[in-house]
């Protein structure tokens, strides 16, 4: 299944970018909203319950909370809540002129961008999920973010605490805020040693070491996954995680996308990127507000809005259409 794209225009005075969240906002009854509102959305877990073969839906509006918050399940869950939003988000003239996503938000970006087919990415996105769980099974490993230092001084850190492990920066996201991945041990020590120096610290609600090392035999494997789907230049931009540059020839997609997994995501430099290019209001198409809280980090001069219910996607299109 291939969705429909349009050329990418903006909706009204201001230049609009859609960017779609990772792992770690998924939660019971997520997108319940606009699944009972938006046929688009419900099409779009309709979709993936024909090409994975079970229903993913009833794991976000149903739980239990275990088994969504399981890799193999919260990724695909994910991915086809942000793809459902952003199929309503075009369907009411929402026309971006980037997009970008976090860590497996960025498969719902290539789909934003016509790179991937919905089938095609459904498929990776499910195998993504299974090889991290497995992953993770069988290492275990922690994440967690460190705010209030800048991103040399966190380096530093994790070298210091790598006597313990491997440690190290998975995702600068903003500024004063980067997150850390590596074995349990070793994020432990970085994470006493950050607090020393007057960060805070969340340990994330993610299985494993994603973004790091430890992921590199099932990004390998992912990588051969990668190579048999069929990827089309993008019709618009994406930032992508592993590099933080805008990225729309297939063969750059490709690369990138088998590069993301053990890489640290480059979520501030995508976003500066963003802007450079001319967006201006950015579009979370998702669970929670995370992005958007970075969004307003990064750039203070744009504005984001997160559309995960039916009261803020209007919201959002009233932000589009009365914006300049």
């Amino acid at each position: 299944m291939t969705l429909q794209q349009e050329q990418p225009a903006t909706m009204g005075a201001k230049a609009a970018a859609v960017i779609f969240p990772g792992q770690g906002v998924q939660r019971v009854g997520m997108g319940a909203d606009l699944y009972a509102s938006q046929p688009a959305v419900r099409r779009a877990f309709e979709r993936a319950a024909e090409v994975l073969g079970y229903d993913l839906a009833s794991f976000c509006l149903q739980g239990p909370a275990a088994e969504l918050a399981r890799t193999r399940y919260a990724q695909p869950a994910l991915f086809t809540l942000g793809v459902g939003i952003w199929c309503v988000l075009q369907e009411r003239g929402v026309r971006p002129i980037c997009a970008a996503g976090h860590s497996i938000g960025e498969f719902a970006a290539w789909v934003a961008a016509g790179a991937l087919g919905l089938d095609e990415a459904l498929v990776l996105v499910s195998k993504r999920g299974e090889l991290m769980e497995a992953a993770t099974a069988a290492h275990e490993g922690a994440m967690s973010a460190v705010l209030g230092l800048g991103a040399q001084e966190v380096e530093a850190i994790c070298k210091r605490a790598a006597a313990q492990g491997e440690v190290g920066p998975a995702g600068y996201n903003c500024p004063g805020q980067v997150v850390i991945s590596g074995d349990i041990g070793a994020v432990a020590a970085a994470e006493a040693l950050a607090r020393q120096a007057g960060a805070k610290v969340v340990r994330l609600a993610v299985a494993g070491a994603f973004h790091s090392p430890l992921m590199a035999e099932a990004a390998g494997a992912f990588a051969l996954e990668v190579d048999k789907v069929r990827i089309e230049k993008a019709s618009i931009p994406v930032a992508a995680n592993a590099t933080g540059a805008l990225v729309r020839e297939a063969d750059e997609v490709r690369q990138v996308m088998r590069e993301q997994m053990p890489k640290p995501v480059q979520w501030e430099a995508g976003m500066r990127a963003m802007v450079a290019l001319g967006a201006q209001v950015f579009i979370e198409a998702g669970a929670g507000r995370v992005l958007t809280g970075m969004a307003a980090r990064i750039a203070p001069s744009v504005s984001a809005i997160g559309v995960e219910d039916a009261e803020r996607l209007e919201q959002a299109i009233s932000a589009l259409k009365n914006s300049g």
